[in-house]
């Protein structure tokens, strides 16, 4: 045995359990790596990355449903009502460009000629679509709830001694162990 072998038997059996599984044809070769792969697989089969998939598709979806609603549906009468048909160039001109005589009709206008606008549309348009697509999805949410035995939004209430937030489930205090429904507490 050499000296580099004396002094670092741990690689001296990793580098003879890498060999092994190479000639073997075995999937992992340390216990590290199978872990890992193991942990993998049953995310994998756990459906987790098909429910995300199918999560993220579907809230793109919403979204643009949502967008449209927002865009095509409500902005355009009470940009009518406001005396702009498009509800998106509501805009303040705070710098006049290069032509300062120039009356601008769109922030693209006014952005092409140089000046600095304050698009005070663009932001109430974005704005109403996040309230819009959290409303709707709060309701989602809450359809959902009735067809299933578990609630998806847990309801929290306050423990009555330690007032930190716990189910509404519990029965005793995970925080300060009280008991929530008026037993004794044992000593």
């Amino acid at each position: 045995m050499t000296r580099f072998e004396e002094e670092h038997p741990f690689l001296i059996d990793q580098e003879r359990n890498i060999r092994t599984g190479l000639m073997h044809g075995t999937e992992s070769v340390t216990k590290a790596d199978r872990g890992f792969w193991e942990d993998f697989k049953e995310f994998i089969d756990n459906g987790n990355v098909l429910g995300l998939a199918v999560g993220l598709v579907t809230g793109g979806a919403f979204s643009s449903l949502i967008n449209s609603f927002v865009n095509d549906i409500l902005t355009p009468p009470l940009g009518l009502v406001i005396g702009k048909a498009n509800f998106e160039n509501l805009f303040i001109v705070l710098k006049h460009g290069h032509n300062p005589n120039m009356s601008y009709e769109t922030i693209e206008q006014a952005q092409t000629d140089g000046g600095v606008t304050w698009n005070y549309g663009r932001f109430a348009q974005v704005m109403s679509n996040f309230i819009i697509l959290s409303f709707a999805l709060f309701w989602t949410v809450r359809f959902f709830q009735i067809f299933q035995r578990d609630e998806i939004i847990k309801s929290q209430v306050k423990c009555k001694y330690c007032r930190t937030s716990i189910s509404k489930k519990a029965v005793r205090c995970k925080f300060c162990t009280s008991w929530l429904d008026e037993r004794e507490q044992s000593q």
